[in-house]
């Protein structure tokens, strides 16, 4: 159930993938990342990457590398920076990269992985596109943990423009979209 992969998507030690229904790669991806949408890392420390900004926090490169393995791809390991992810989807047989800057210029398919980098405009960001004009990747304060403490977790918190406005527009020279293959 969604309850099992949302844990999965903050455990690195759970081993296997979700039951999932979907065969086609990218509608895998987007099944496994639509499953995680609510996984917070509470208040495990941890799990804590240390670019999500927040004690226990899930960071984006580390809840987009889970929800991949989640969906059976374990050549991505679990990286911690969008630097370090950019680089293993370009090295990986699982991963084309099919296009680069502004992503509402372009024809997206469900399970397709935005990475834009660290630029000028401030951190980089990662995401899985999941169909219907979404986006889901984490927010570093999404969730409330105890003690009212603020901690990340994956949402379903962008559109593909509201990804272009917040995101892409940091450092659009950096902009990938990645598509799996495998």
């Amino acid at each position: 159930g969604a309850a099992g992969a949302a844990g999965y998507a903050t455990d690195p030690n759970i081993s296997g993938t979700y039951n999932l229904s979907e065969t086609d790669p990218g509608r895998r991806v987007a099944e496994a990342a639509r499953l995680s949408v609510n996984a917070t890392t509470a208040d495990d420390n941890a799990v804590t990457s240390p670019n999500s900004g927040t004690r226990g926090g899930l960071g984006c490169a580390l809840a987009v590398s889970r929800i991949l393995r989640c969906a059976g791809i374990t050549d991505i390991g679990y990286e911690i920076s969008t630097i370090n992810l950019a680089s293993k989807l370009e090295d990986s047989s699982c991963f084309q990269l099919v296009d680069s800057g502004y992503i509402g210029d372009f024809e997206l398919q469900p399970g397709d992985v935005l990475v834009t980098q660290r630029g000028p405009g401030g951190a980089g960001h990662t995401g899985i596109y999941v169909g219907d004009g979404r986006v889901v990747s984490n927010s570093s304060e999404g969730f409330t943990g105890t003690g009212g403490t603020r901690h990340g977790g994956v949402m379903n918190n962008y559109s593909v423009a509201g990804w272009d406005r917040g995101v892409t527009s940091r450092n659009p020279s950096s902009a990938r979209v990645y598509r799996p293959v495998c």
